[in-house]
């Protein structure tokens, strides 16, 4: 009984909040409070429809403050709509599929911009339509007064705008505020202007220039998505991030674009600029995420200069006249497709503490003949390399563990594989093209040849040999004190590096060499240990 009372409650509530219906003409409005109404639903509307200020239901008097969602949808009688300087909001999809909706008319921009449009099709201008204003379209807006934001998709879609002129006091543009405005040519921003929504300029075809506040502090995703026109920013983006789409399709951008200031740059943010030519990352960029500049087949030059920074997958596939490239020092691994159809590089230099290949991170390199594999590489993935046509031998390190599928293939000219691992590492059958790679010659150390010999696919090749030049500086006999467990580490180079950690994660509390000399405090937080040179078997003692 008690849940059947409270359900009549509400309904009461319900009802007695929501105001009376009445036409006036052809026209429905719903009462509200302090004399105002809201145009509802009016199916009967036709051709030029013209919303009064004043609604009346024959005894009392309505300002029109609001449009209510739907309330013209899917009209095919509309031709022309006026509002009047009252309207304060617009509800969702209120214009939404009116085809033969061609005009918009109001009397006072002023009141346009303080319109509340709650989607684009809430604004009539959707579709791409002219803004008539006192009998004239708007050509030339400027932004003057005390309006500090242009509101959410308030010139949505507006065909006849060229210009826009924003006195200073503005600080915010809100997101899809120019969306879709065409045949915008020029945009004058102010010093006061500190953010940029989303996609508040999308397909601004016409947009020639930016010359953005050095003040600004934030730009939306997609805020000049496919600007085809923009051909430079006046003065580079100094903005923290620069958001995914950012400027993705501007097709004509040039000229330096990225400022001391920037830390990330978001994905797909410069897709497809197929204009910029050289571009120099400032120290502050520490993040390029994925797809970042994707088809930018105009650049030819990258200069990273923070060691540290990050690289998200295929940063630079397809960058097809990409011939210079410094990656980050201390990479660890190459992303995947990072560098893929990069068809003009000819050779790369990997960081010297890399360990990882990731699957297609060169493909398609068709140019590419040297690459400088670093000792400290364990795996490469998947068609890291397929389609590099000009590749002609390859030396991997000590610690290479795995070649996955594909990883060489169409590598036509390959003529000399190099491995120094002492233990042959796991090799997909197609890690190489073994219809052409197969007669290739294979070296190895000398004291491994037949380990190599027995180990899948491996033993395919034709010409397997060893060599003493590729057998290892030292062996390196490691101790766990107090455990009677000993490992046997091959020493590389004249001074290796270890990296040292228990199961839990732990550091050794000592680590002293049969000569006597004390590393201990030589281990980095990270557990690293960079030993002295070693020319002889030695012993390392640890102690947890």
């Amino acid at each position: 009984m008690k849940r059947v009372i409270f359900i009549a409650a509400a309904l009461i509530v319900a009802l007695s909040s929501r105001g009376d219906c009445f036409a006036d003409g052809n026209l429905n409005f719903e009462s509200g409070d302090n004399g105002t109404c809201t145009l509802v639903q009016s199916p009967d509307a036709t051709g030029d429809v013209v919303i009064p200020e004043i609604a009346s239901d024959g005894e009392t008097d309505y300002r029109v403050t609001s449009i209510a969602p739907s309330a013209f949808q899917d009209s095919r009688s509309i031709l022309s709509v006026t509002l009047p300087p009252t309207i304060q909001s617009i509800g969702d999809d209120a214009f939404r599929n009116c085809p033969y909706l061609r005009k918009v008319f109001i009397s006072d921009m002023r009141a346009w911009l303080g319109i509340d449009f709650s989607n684009e099709n809430s604004n009539p201008l959707s579709g791409y339509k002219p803004l008539i204003v006192n009998g004239e379209e708007l050509t030339n807006l400027e932004i003057v007064g005390d309006i500090t934001t242009v509101k959410q998709y308030a010139l949505y879609d507006c065909s006849s705008l060229r210009t826009v002129t924003m006195a200073e006091g503005v600080v915010r543009i809100s997101h899809h505020a120019f969306d879709g405005c065409e045949n915008l040519e020029e945009v004058n921003f102010p010093e006061t202007l500190r953010v940029i929504g989303t996609y508040a300029f999308n397909i601004n075809i016409s947009l020639k220039s930016l010359d953005l506040p050095a003040g600004l502090t934030s730009i939306g995703e997609g805020a000049f998505y496919r600007c085809s026109s923009i051909t430079s920013l006046k003065r580079p983006l100094t903005v923290e991030t620069i958001p995914e789409l950012c400027f993705a399709g501007c097709t004509r951008l040039s000229g330096q674009i990225i400022a001391e200031g920037v830390k990330n740059i978001g994905m797909n943010a410069f897709f497809n600029c197929l204009s910029i030519e050289e571009i120099e990352f400032p120290q502050s960029v520490s993040m390029i995420s994925t797809y970042a500049f994707d088809t930018c087949t105009s650049l030819r030059s990258v200069k990273i200069c923070n060691p540290d920074m990050s690289l998200g997958h295929y940063v630079f596939s397809e960058c097809t006249a990409l011939t210079s490239i410094n990656l980050p020092e201390h990479m660890t691994a190459l992303p995947d497709g990072v560098l893929s159809l990069c068809t003009s590089l000819e050779e790369i230099k990997l960081p010297a503490g890399l360990t990882e290949i990731c699957e297609y991170a060169l493909a398609g390199c068709q140019k590419l003949k040297y690459i400088d594999f670093p000792e400290s590489l364990e795996s490469i993935g998947t068609r890291a390399f397929y389609g590099c046509f000009k590749i002609t031998e390859v030396e991997f390190g000590p610690y290479i563990k795995s070649i996955g599928t594909e990883s060489f293939y169409q590598c036509p000219v390959l003529a000399e594989i190099r491995c120094r691992a002492l233990e042959p590492p796991v090799l997909s059958f197609f890690g190489f093209d073994i219809n052409h790679d197969r007669n290739a010659r294979v070296i190895v150390p000398e004291i491994s040849l037949e380990a190599y010999r027995a180990a899948y696919a491996w033993r395919n090749f034709d010409h397997l040999e060893g060599s003493e030049s590729m057998n290892p500086d030292s062996q390196l006999t490691i101790r766990f004190e107090g455990s009677g467990e000993f490992r046997r580490a091959v020493a590389y180079g004249s001074q290796p590096v270890l990296t040292l950690r228990s199961v839990d994660g732990e550091l050794p509390s000592s680590a002293v060499l049969s000569t006597g000399e004390n590393l201990t405090d030589k281990i980095d937080e990270s557990g690293r240990l960079t030993l002295p040179p070693v020319r002889t078997p030695v012993t390392l003692t640890l102690t947890w």
